[in-house]
């Protein structure tokens, strides 16, 4: 049977976040774009994140969960999701963040419109308990390497997608603290800007 791949794949890497986890799942269910699969990474959480997840893994087949054999951190998480994620468009999601329900209809119509194989948009930051900060972050309208790293990483986490298809899997590099930094130096290496 033929088993066509979603437009995009949302990378969920996940550890201790059973207080936020579904309510960043309920803003992808929300999308005004469907054609989605979420891919979440648990590095070995110990709080009942798996048992928060149980509901939406039944209801939704697109929602898809594994278990790293050890915690590993972040990096390792993402790397993971990457590897099982087979849609065209790769977005991130942390498992503390949300979208707005427009988020990926607008981007992709950015950038197929641009002819854009990575992009990022704004984001404004919260409180635990979901309270604006009134604080947003707005990145340059184009980013290269150089410029990436001068601005010590404009591009947010919960704000980045790139076309799969046009620029393969990456391995998320192995480092503590801003990997998903290392990341996007990574993919300007094989597109011009972001």
């Amino acid at each position: 049977m033929f088993h066509k791949s979603p437009l995009v794949s949302v990378i969920m890497p996940t550890y201790n976040c059973a207080a936020y986890i579904g309510t960043s799942i309920e803003s992808v269910i929300s999308q005004t774009v469907t054609d989605w699969e979420i891919q979440i990474v648990d590095d070995c959480s110990t709080d009942n994140t798996q048992s928060v997840l149980q509901p939406y893994l039944k209801k939704y087949p697109n929602i898809h969960y594994y278990c790293l054999p050890e915690n590993g951190g972040p990096a390792v998480a993402r790397t993971e999701a990457i590897k099982r994620a087979s849609g065209k468009y790769i977005a991130f999601l942390d498992s503390d963040d949300l979208w707005f329900p427009d988020k990926l209809e607008k981007q992709i119509s950015f950038m197929e419109k641009k002819g854009a194989a990575f992009s990022c948009t704004a984001y404004a930051q919260m409180d635990a308990d979901g309270n604006p900060l009134h604080t947003a972050l707005y990145p340059p309208e184009q980013t290269d390497y150089k410029r990436c790293i001068r601005l010590s990483n404009p591009i947010g986490n919960l704000t980045a997608m790139y076309d799969q298809e046009a620029l393969g899997k990456f391995a998320v590099p192995l480092i503590k603290k801003r990997n998903d930094f290392a990341l996007w130096l990574q993919i300007l290496k094989k597109t011009p800007f972001c």
